[in-house]
């Protein structure tokens, strides 16, 4: 007995712009960061990691495009030379010597645009290792969608009027202006 539902095929709409069209539109959109947060060893103004998501995620979400940073291992492997009694002998050594982090844009069909990576030293500790990260991401972030930190002057404005205004006060001269 045939089923009385009538079947229907659907078509998938195919994407009408490339992943390159909706990530330039994006950033079409994108403007420079304003420092969200102050380094008190250095006294300097920085955007820090949720500030840069908070600003970049919705633009590339609006386009159709996410954003991801995964981490591995970065392990070499090599001979070392022991001697042990007079005999002189080698063996197979594997040492991590530290960590590769890969950004990834991510278009809604699926395509994505090439990764970049940035390689990451072991350090002593977890800690070191966990603001490494998060430096790395927020600067990978920044450099893939095209976008600086606004107060990010080079130390020029610490150079004006017999040494400026410095860190946070950097920040919030900056924003009365706005």
């Amino acid at each position: 007995m045939e089923s009385a539902k009538k079947v229907t095929k659907k078509t998938a709409k195919k994407s009408s712009i490339t992943i390159h069209e909706a990530f330039a539109n994006a950033q079409a959109e994108m403007q420079d960061i304003s420092p969200d947060g102050t380094n008190p060893h250095f006294k300097s103004a920085y955007a820090t990691l949720g500030g840069i998501l908070s600003e970049i995620r919705p633009t590339l979400a609006k386009h159709g495009i996410s954003i991801s940073q995964t981490t591995e291992p970065k392990w070499v492997c090599g001979q070392e030379r022991v001697e042990k009694d007079g005999a002189i002998t080698t063996r197979e050594v594997t040492e991590m010597r530290g960590h590769v982090i890969y950004t990834t844009l991510t278009y809604k069909d699926g395509t994505q645009l090439p990764t970049s990576s940035m390689f990451i030293p072991a350090g002593s500790g977890i800690q070191q290792f966990g603001s490494a990260l998060t430096y790395c991401r927020r600067y990978m972030m920044q450099s893939i969608c095209g976008v600086g930190t606004d107060l990010d002057d080079d130390g020029n404005l610490a150079q004006q009027n017999g040494g400026g205004i410095r860190g946070a006060d950097a920040v919030k001269e900056h924003l009365k202006k706005k």
